[in-house]
């Protein structure tokens, strides 16, 4: 929640670089982990197999 605020932004690596393309980085990154953990939750619920 902090992250789509805004509010951890200035704590990022990205933040210290200031280059656009570190910040699209760890937006990238941080969707993958997000999606991730997602279906790892959802496999869980379910009792799925992967």
């Amino acid at each position: 929640m902090g992250w789509f605020t805004g509010l951890i932004k200035p704590y990022m690596a990205a933040a210290l670089t200031g280059l656009e393309a570190d910040y699209q980085l760890h937006q990238i990154r941080f969707l993958l982990a997000f999606i991730m953990i997602t279906i790892g939750t959802v496999t869980l619920n379910y009792d799925w197999h992967v």
